[in-house]
This record gives structure tokens, C-alpha cells and sequence, in this order.
């Protein structure tokens, strides 16, 4: 599971969370997934979209546009999907960073993607 591990100042994070049944099909979750984000350590109030793309089973797009970061902050996203009434949650961090060097390999709103199953 990937996900991005920069973000470079003033600019929005995207990714995906792709919901697996146990079998290993895609399927959707009992609602939207919800996501919390920490910045450095404490908890905020930002809110992160998330969105089910149309046309699918089990993918939904987020995107997350922090306000008032600074170079080194580090955030920690936590992610929870309920699946036939059993919660699964993971967490990822990711840096921020101004330097613009990196966009030509890592070009923001470049989508990662998240599978969580109820086999977890």
C-alpha cells in the first residue's frame, strides 16, 4: 500500500482508498470512509474530502488542502471504512516540504491508493 510521503507546501494532497472484500473483490464500504488528520502529533480540525467515484464499487478519492503548513510539519493521516459493520483503520504520515526540486518525479495530486480488506 502507497501512499504520498511528501507534500509540497501550498499545494492539495489526492489519494485513493480502494475497499476489498475477502475475497479480493472490490466493494463498497457501509458509508464514506472518514479520515483524521494530525499535525505534528496534535489533532485538527481540518477535514479531508472524500468522495466515492462515480461509476465504481469500493474506490473513493480523497483530497486534503492543509492550511498554514510549514516546511518540516509532519501530519498523520488516519483513515477508518466500515465493511458489513466492522470498522478497519490504518495511518500513513507524510512531510511538508517547499522545495520544488521534487515535482518532476512526485507531481502533485498524483493519486495513491489504499486497499483495505475485511480479511485484516
Amino acid at each position: 500500500m502507497s501512499r504520498p510521503s511528501v507534500l509540497f507546501k501550498d499545494t492539495t494532497l489526492n489519494w485513493v482508498i480502494r475497499v476489498f472484500s475477502t475475497a479480493g473483490v472490490l466493494q463498497d464500504a457501509d458509508s464514506n470512509p472518514t479520515v483524521a488528520i494530525r499535525k505534528n502529533g496534535a489533532s485538527t480540525a481540518d477535514s479531508v474530502t472524500v468522495t466515492k467515484r462515480s461509476a465504481t464499487v469500493g474506490i473513493y478519492d480523497c483530497s486534503y488542502n492543509p492550511a498554514g503548513e510549514a516546511d518540516g510539519d509532519r501530519y498523520t493521516v488516519e483513515e477508518s471504512v466500515t465493511i458489513s459493520a466492522s470498522v478497519f483503520e490504518n495511518s500513513w504520515q507524510f512531510v511538508v516540504m517547499s522545495d520544488n526540486v521534487g515535482k518532476i518525479n512526485n507531481v502533485s495530486g498524483a493519486a495513491e491508493s489504499l486497499a483495505l480488506s475485511a480479511a485484516q
